[in-house]
Protein backbone atom coordinates (compact mmCIF):
# COMPACT_ATOMS: atom_id res chain seq x y z
CA UNK A 1 0.00 0.00 0.00
CA UNK A 2 1.08 3.36 -1.11
CA UNK A 3 2.80 5.31 2.07
CA UNK A 4 0.80 8.45 1.97
CA UNK A 5 -2.45 6.14 1.53
CA UNK A 6 -1.55 4.61 4.57
CA UNK A 7 -0.98 7.51 6.80
CA UNK A 8 -4.14 8.96 5.47
CA UNK A 9 -5.98 5.99 6.69
CA UNK A 10 -4.27 6.43 10.11
CA UNK A 11 -5.24 9.79 10.00
CA UNK A 12 -9.09 9.42 9.07
CA UNK A 13 -9.67 6.05 11.10
CA UNK A 14 -7.45 7.40 14.35
CA UNK A 15 -6.26 10.59 14.50
CA UNK A 16 -9.10 12.43 13.69
CA UNK A 17 -11.56 9.86 14.13
CA UNK A 18 -13.04 11.65 16.93
CA UNK A 19 -12.85 15.02 15.82
CA UNK A 20 -14.79 13.98 12.53
CA UNK A 21 -17.87 12.93 14.78
CA UNK A 22 -17.61 15.87 16.67
CA UNK A 23 -17.54 18.36 13.54
CA UNK A 24 -20.02 16.22 11.57
CA UNK A 25 -23.32 17.76 9.55
CA UNK A 26 -25.46 16.37 12.60
CA UNK A 27 -23.34 18.07 14.86
CA UNK A 28 -23.53 21.15 12.75
CA UNK A 29 -27.38 21.14 12.55
CA UNK A 30 -27.86 20.32 16.23
CA UNK A 31 -26.29 23.48 17.00
CA UNK A 32 -27.99 25.47 14.52
CA UNK A 33 -31.75 24.26 16.14
CA UNK A 34 -30.73 25.45 19.10
CA UNK A 35 -29.80 28.89 17.68
CA UNK A 36 -32.60 29.36 16.13
CA UNK A 37 -34.59 28.47 18.99
CA UNK A 38 -32.75 30.66 21.28
CA UNK A 39 -33.30 33.95 18.44
CA UNK A 40 -37.28 32.86 18.46
CA UNK A 41 -36.96 33.18 22.39
CA UNK A 42 -35.42 36.81 21.84
CA UNK A 43 -37.88 37.93 19.53
CA UNK A 44 -40.43 36.73 22.03
CA UNK A 45 -38.93 38.79 24.86
CA UNK A 46 -38.60 41.64 22.57
CA UNK A 47 -41.86 41.59 21.92
CA UNK A 48 -42.88 41.96 25.93
CA UNK A 49 -40.22 44.71 25.97
CA UNK A 50 -42.05 46.68 22.71
CA UNK A 51 -45.51 46.40 24.44
CA UNK A 52 -44.02 47.66 27.92
CA UNK A 53 -42.41 50.76 25.99
CA UNK A 54 -45.79 51.41 24.08
CA UNK A 55 -47.78 51.26 27.72
CA UNK A 56 -45.34 53.99 28.32
CA UNK A 57 -45.63 55.97 25.75
CA UNK A 58 -49.64 55.66 25.76
CA UNK A 59 -49.22 56.37 29.40
CA UNK A 60 -47.71 60.05 28.16
CA UNK A 61 -44.47 59.89 27.84
CA UNK A 62 -43.32 63.01 26.01
CA UNK A 63 -39.37 61.66 25.62
CA UNK A 64 -38.50 61.00 22.06
CA UNK A 65 -34.20 59.23 22.69
CA UNK A 66 -34.17 55.59 22.93
CA UNK A 67 -33.35 55.71 26.63
CA UNK A 68 -36.01 58.29 27.55
CA UNK A 69 -37.93 54.63 27.38
CA UNK A 70 -35.52 51.67 28.16
CA UNK A 71 -34.34 53.31 30.95
CA UNK A 72 -38.54 53.65 32.26
CA UNK A 73 -39.05 51.57 35.86
CA UNK A 74 -42.11 50.01 33.60
CA UNK A 75 -39.36 48.33 31.11
CA UNK A 76 -36.73 46.87 33.58
CA UNK A 77 -38.37 43.84 33.70
CA UNK A 78 -38.46 42.93 29.51
CA UNK A 79 -35.69 45.02 29.31
CA UNK A 80 -33.47 42.83 31.53
CA UNK A 81 -35.15 39.54 29.91
CA UNK A 82 -35.35 40.66 26.35
CA UNK A 83 -30.99 41.47 27.27
CA UNK A 84 -30.34 38.14 28.84
CA UNK A 85 -31.83 36.49 25.75
CA UNK A 86 -29.92 38.51 23.42
CA UNK A 87 -26.85 37.59 25.63
CA UNK A 88 -27.33 33.92 24.90
CA UNK A 89 -28.17 34.32 21.22
CA UNK A 90 -24.81 36.26 20.61
CA UNK A 91 -23.33 33.15 22.49
CA UNK A 92 -24.38 30.66 20.65
CA UNK A 93 -23.38 32.49 17.35
CA UNK A 94 -19.64 32.99 18.70
CA UNK A 95 -19.81 28.95 19.78
CA UNK A 96 -21.22 28.41 15.98
CA UNK A 97 -18.37 30.24 14.67
CA UNK A 98 -15.94 28.85 16.79
CA UNK A 99 -17.19 25.74 15.31
CA UNK A 100 -16.58 26.28 11.92
CA UNK A 101 -13.29 28.13 12.76
CA UNK A 102 -12.17 24.47 14.04
CA UNK A 103 -13.76 22.65 11.55
CA UNK A 104 -11.90 24.77 8.43
CA UNK A 105 -8.47 23.69 10.21
CA UNK A 106 -9.36 20.05 10.24
CA UNK A 107 -10.92 19.99 6.59
CA UNK A 108 -7.78 21.84 5.73
CA UNK A 109 -5.58 19.58 7.00
CA UNK A 110 -7.47 16.51 5.58
CA UNK A 111 -7.70 18.09 2.62
CA UNK A 112 -3.97 18.24 2.32
CA UNK A 113 -3.22 14.25 3.32
CA UNK A 114 -5.52 13.55 0.46
CA UNK A 115 -3.75 15.07 -2.27
CA UNK A 116 -0.58 13.90 -0.89
CA UNK A 117 -2.56 10.49 -1.42
CA UNK A 118 -3.51 11.26 -4.47
CA UNK A 119 -0.56 12.43 -5.83
CA UNK A 120 1.62 8.50 -4.03
CA UNK A 121 -1.17 6.71 -6.20
CA UNK A 122 -0.27 9.00 -9.54
CA UNK A 123 2.84 8.44 -9.12
CA UNK A 124 3.12 4.96 -8.40
CA UNK A 125 0.72 4.19 -12.04
CA UNK A 126 -1.68 1.54 -12.00
CA UNK A 127 -5.14 1.07 -10.71
CA UNK A 128 -5.73 0.84 -6.98
CA UNK A 129 -6.94 -2.25 -5.49
CA UNK A 130 -9.79 -2.49 -3.39
CA UNK A 131 -8.33 -1.85 0.05
CA UNK A 132 -6.90 1.57 -1.35
CA UNK A 133 -10.20 2.57 -3.10
CA UNK A 134 -11.63 1.74 0.29
CA UNK A 135 -9.56 3.66 2.03
CA UNK A 136 -9.40 6.63 -0.27
CA UNK A 137 -13.54 6.66 -0.61
CA UNK A 138 -14.01 6.76 3.11
CA UNK A 139 -11.69 9.71 3.11
CA UNK A 140 -13.15 11.87 0.66
CA UNK A 141 -16.60 10.88 2.56
CA UNK A 142 -14.97 12.51 5.82
CA UNK A 143 -13.89 15.41 3.82
CA UNK A 144 -17.37 15.82 2.09
CA UNK A 145 -18.92 15.45 5.34
CA UNK A 146 -16.67 18.17 7.24
CA UNK A 147 -16.94 20.90 4.42
CA UNK A 148 -20.31 20.49 4.70
CA UNK A 149 -20.37 20.82 9.11
CA UNK A 150 -18.13 23.93 8.38
CA UNK A 151 -20.24 25.65 5.67
CA UNK A 152 -23.42 25.40 8.33
CA UNK A 153 -22.28 28.50 10.06
CA UNK A 154 -21.68 30.57 6.54
CA UNK A 155 -25.38 29.34 5.72
CA UNK A 156 -27.51 31.23 8.20
CA UNK A 157 -29.48 34.22 6.97
CA UNK A 158 -28.42 37.81 7.63
CA UNK A 159 -30.77 38.83 9.92
CA UNK A 160 -29.77 35.83 12.55
CA UNK A 161 -26.27 36.75 12.44
CA UNK A 162 -26.91 40.46 12.82
CA UNK A 163 -29.43 40.61 15.44
CA UNK A 164 -28.18 42.62 18.17
CA UNK A 165 -24.56 42.25 16.58
CA UNK A 166 -24.90 46.71 17.09
CA UNK A 167 -26.83 47.15 20.57
CA UNK A 168 -27.40 50.58 20.01
CA UNK A 169 -29.16 49.96 16.67
CA UNK A 170 -31.14 46.91 17.60
CA UNK A 171 -32.48 49.63 20.97
CA UNK A 172 -33.44 52.24 18.48
CA UNK A 173 -34.76 49.93 16.28
CA UNK A 174 -36.94 48.24 18.95
CA UNK A 175 -38.06 51.29 20.48
CA UNK A 176 -39.26 53.39 16.95
CA UNK A 177 -41.16 50.08 15.95
CA UNK A 178 -42.65 50.04 19.18
CA UNK A 179 -43.75 53.65 19.19
CA UNK A 180 -44.36 53.80 15.70
CA UNK A 181 -46.80 51.12 16.47
CA UNK A 182 -49.36 53.10 18.88
CA UNK A 183 -48.72 56.26 16.89
CA UNK A 184 -51.36 57.32 14.90
CA UNK A 185 -50.13 58.17 11.20
CA UNK A 186 -51.00 61.59 9.62
CA UNK A 187 -51.40 61.99 5.74
CA UNK A 188 -48.60 64.49 4.49
CA UNK A 189 -50.02 67.67 4.07
CA UNK A 190 -51.19 68.22 0.90
CA UNK A 191 -53.55 64.71 1.71
CA UNK A 192 -55.12 66.01 4.91
CA UNK A 193 -58.64 66.94 5.26
CA UNK A 194 -58.29 70.13 6.05
CA UNK A 195 -55.89 70.63 2.83
CA UNK A 196 -57.20 68.18 0.21
CA UNK A 197 -59.40 71.10 -1.32
CA UNK A 198 -56.35 73.90 -1.29
CA UNK A 199 -54.18 70.54 -3.40
CA UNK A 200 -57.13 70.34 -5.41
CA UNK A 201 -56.97 73.97 -6.99
CA UNK A 202 -53.59 74.24 -6.53
CA UNK A 203 -52.89 71.06 -8.73
CA UNK A 204 -55.20 72.82 -11.32
CA UNK A 205 -53.35 75.81 -11.43
CA UNK A 206 -50.44 74.13 -11.75
CA UNK A 207 -51.32 71.62 -14.64
CA UNK A 208 -52.26 74.52 -16.64
CA UNK A 209 -49.52 76.35 -15.72
CA UNK A 210 -47.05 73.59 -16.94
CA UNK A 211 -49.18 72.77 -20.10
CA UNK A 212 -48.80 76.66 -21.17
CA UNK A 213 -45.35 76.89 -20.63
CA UNK A 214 -44.32 73.50 -22.31
CA UNK A 215 -46.58 74.79 -25.14
CA UNK A 216 -44.73 78.22 -24.77
CA UNK A 217 -41.65 76.58 -25.19
CA UNK A 218 -42.07 74.19 -28.27
CA UNK A 219 -43.45 76.63 -30.32
CA UNK A 220 -40.74 78.72 -29.67
CA UNK A 221 -38.03 76.28 -30.76
CA UNK A 222 -40.49 75.39 -34.23
CA UNK A 223 -40.03 79.42 -34.35
CA UNK A 224 -36.25 79.46 -33.80
CA UNK A 225 -36.25 81.41 -30.69
CA UNK A 226 -34.26 79.62 -28.91
CA UNK A 227 -33.41 82.40 -26.60
CA UNK A 228 -36.85 83.31 -25.37
CA UNK A 229 -37.35 79.19 -25.95
CA UNK A 230 -34.44 78.43 -23.16
CA UNK A 231 -36.71 81.40 -20.79
CA UNK A 232 -39.83 79.65 -20.65
CA UNK A 233 -38.04 75.59 -20.28
CA UNK A 234 -35.99 77.96 -17.29
CA UNK A 235 -39.23 78.71 -15.82
CA UNK A 236 -40.95 75.16 -16.61
CA UNK A 237 -38.25 73.34 -14.32
CA UNK A 238 -38.67 76.11 -11.46
CA UNK A 239 -42.34 74.71 -11.45
CA UNK A 240 -41.55 71.24 -11.42
CA UNK A 241 -38.70 71.95 -8.87
CA UNK A 242 -42.05 73.01 -6.91
CA UNK A 243 -43.56 70.08 -7.51
CA UNK A 244 -41.34 68.05 -6.24
CA UNK A 245 -41.88 67.39 -2.61
CA UNK A 246 -45.84 66.87 -3.62
CA UNK A 247 -44.40 63.94 -5.54
CA UNK A 248 -42.65 62.58 -2.60
CA UNK A 249 -45.46 63.10 -0.26
CA UNK A 250 -47.65 61.16 -2.74
CA UNK A 251 -45.06 58.12 -3.21
CA UNK A 252 -44.76 58.26 0.91
CA UNK A 253 -48.85 57.87 1.03
CA UNK A 254 -49.07 55.45 -1.64
CA UNK A 255 -46.30 53.00 -0.30
CA UNK A 256 -46.57 53.35 3.33
CA UNK A 257 -50.21 54.29 4.01
CA UNK A 258 -52.16 52.05 1.94
CA UNK A 259 -54.47 50.64 4.82
CA UNK A 260 -54.67 54.44 5.97
CA UNK A 261 -56.03 55.19 2.90
CA UNK A 262 -58.43 52.12 2.24
CA UNK A 263 -59.81 53.10 5.67
CA UNK A 264 -60.43 56.89 5.11
CA UNK A 265 -64.49 57.59 3.87
CA UNK A 266 -62.44 59.96 1.42
CA UNK A 267 -60.20 57.33 0.14
CA UNK A 268 -61.62 57.81 -3.77
CA UNK A 269 -60.59 61.49 -3.39
CA UNK A 270 -57.25 61.12 -1.73
CA UNK A 271 -56.13 57.93 -4.26
CA UNK A 272 -57.36 60.71 -7.32
CA UNK A 273 -55.32 63.63 -5.88
CA UNK A 274 -52.13 60.94 -5.22
CA UNK A 275 -52.47 60.08 -9.02
CA UNK A 276 -52.55 64.00 -10.27
CA UNK A 277 -49.52 65.04 -8.21
CA UNK A 278 -47.44 61.90 -9.51
CA UNK A 279 -48.42 62.47 -12.82
CA UNK A 280 -48.22 66.59 -13.02
CA UNK A 281 -44.37 65.57 -11.71
CA UNK A 282 -43.68 63.15 -14.45
CA UNK A 283 -45.23 64.56 -17.00
CA UNK A 284 -42.97 67.93 -16.32
CA UNK A 285 -39.57 65.74 -16.14
CA UNK A 286 -40.29 63.96 -19.21
CA UNK A 287 -40.86 67.22 -20.95
CA UNK A 288 -37.63 69.23 -19.74
CA UNK A 289 -35.62 66.00 -20.98
CA UNK A 290 -37.30 66.66 -24.64
CA UNK A 291 -37.18 70.43 -24.44
CA UNK A 292 -33.49 70.15 -23.40
CA UNK A 293 -33.05 67.58 -26.06
CA UNK A 294 -34.70 69.57 -29.26
CA UNK A 295 -32.79 72.93 -27.90
CA UNK A 296 -29.36 71.26 -27.81
CA UNK A 297 -30.11 70.25 -31.17
CA UNK A 298 -30.86 73.40 -32.76
CA UNK A 299 -28.08 75.43 -31.12
CA UNK A 300 -25.40 73.32 -32.60
CA UNK A 301 -27.24 72.97 -36.14
CA UNK A 302 -26.90 76.92 -35.88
Amino acid sequence: MSKEVEKLKIHVTKKIKDKLKKYSPAAADKIKKTLLSNLDDTWAKEDKLQEAIQEIKLGGMAGKKTDDFLKHKDAAGPRKTWEAALKKHRAGLAEFKKFQDEATVIRKDLEKQIALAEKDLKKAGGKPDKTVKKDMDEARKALADITKAEKTYGGLEGFVVMYGMIPKRTNDAIVKQAIEAVTPKEFPEPLTAKNRAATEKRLKKDEKSLSGLCDSAWLLLEEGDLKAAKGYIKKTELLVKKLKPWAKDAKTASTKMKSEIKANEDAKEIDALIKRMTELYKIGEEQIVELSKELKVQEKAK
